[in-house]
């Protein structure tokens, strides 16, 4: 890949990712209740350990995407993005197979946004965005500069 995509790549995922995760922990900090019964909702851990995931998944969201943006321990932050967006994909995903009813809780602890077909293409995109965020960090073999 050429260098100046590269980085152009490399910048504009970055901004992206960042701003999403920012963005989709802002609500969940606000309504820790609420987001952590969305939590509970997927049915994926138990009561307490959905809870101790609901009290510390928004910081980190909070925390990668500043790094992201700020473009601090990029491949660090990278990996964190990939490792969420993956672990977003699988809830989603076997909520929707399991034919679970229930809000995402994604961007917002309440609302209309349900588990449907979209959310699954919409969290696999994010997942393969995240993958290319990663890959093009790693193959420079330095964090890029912004």
């Amino acid at each position: 890949m050429n260098k100046a995509v590269q980085k152009w790549a490399g910048i504009s995922l970055r901004l992206v990712f960042g701003g999403i995760l920012i963005a989709a922990s802002i609500d969940k900090i606000l309504h820790p209740v609420q987001f952590s019964q969305a939590v509970e909702n997927y049915q994926l851990a138990g009561e307490t350990l959905s809870r101790w995931a609901a009290v510390w998944l928004p910081y980190l969201e909070i925390i990668t995407g500043i790094l992201l943006i700020l473009g601090i321990w990029v491949k660090a932050a990278a990996i964190l993005n990939l490792g969420m967006m993956f672990i977003f994909f699988v809830a989603v995903f076997q909520a929707y197979v399991r034919g679970l009813d229930i809000h995402c809780g994604c961007f917002t602890v309440e609302g209309d946004e349900t588990v449907d077909l979209w959310k699954i293409l919409y969290n696999l995109l994010l997942a393969i965005g995240s993958g290319l965020l990663l890959m093009v960090y790693r193959r420079s073999g330095r964090a890029i500069e912004s």
